[in-house]
């Protein structure tokens, strides 16, 4: 997930979303099941006068849909690695037992984020936390730590890795 903020969100206005597919990964195959492929979408935001004000990358894993030797994209495990030193700063959150729920507010109506017979037919013990909802967290977090003063406006962009879910209730 990437979002770059190019200019300032305006308080109201109505914004226009234009999409487009950027990359198809071919994550191959296993044991002669088809494996996945991931589906980049680039996502750019504008406002009323035309304006970019907004960039995204959505990367979806499509489970089933790989093995058919195409390009296998980029090698993110590696890609998006951590440094090997000590980070620079450590912050700590308890997600609210509620939060999935909260979350459904902004319009996520995907049932592995509410509920539990759907979470476990997918293999979780119980509904996950959606993406975004922690990408939010991260956001918040890092901005607090290092932008002068914690100012939200000095935010730029963030990319992450989902590579975990997270349960309400964890701490992250």
């Amino acid at each position: 997930q990437f979002t770059e903020i190019v200019r300032p969100l305006p308080m109201k206005q109505k914004l226009t979303h234009k999409a487009r597919i950027k990359d198809i990964w071919d994550k191959g195959s296993e044991g002669g099941k088809k494996g996945g492929a991931v589906v980049v979408t680039a996502i750019d935001s504008f406002d009323e006068n035309g304006d970019l004000l907004v960039k995204n990358e959505v990367s979806t894993f499509v489970r089933g849909a790989g093995g058919w030797g195409g390009d296998r994209g980029p090698d993110e495990k590696n890609l998006n690695a951590a440094p090997d030193r000590a980070p620079d700063a450590v912050v700590e959150q308890k997600i609210p037992q509620n939060q999935a729920l909260l979350y459904r507010l902004s319009g996520d109506w995907n049932p592995l984020h509410a509920d539990p017979g759907f979470a476990k037919a997918f293999g979780f013990e119980r509904p996950i936390l959606h993406g975004l909802c922690t990408f939010g967290y991260a956001a918040r977090h890092v901005t607090g730590k290092f932008a002068k003063d914690g100012d939200h406006r000095l935010f730029k962009s963030i990319k992450v890795r989902f590579a975990d879910p997270v349960l309400p209730g964890e701490t992250i």
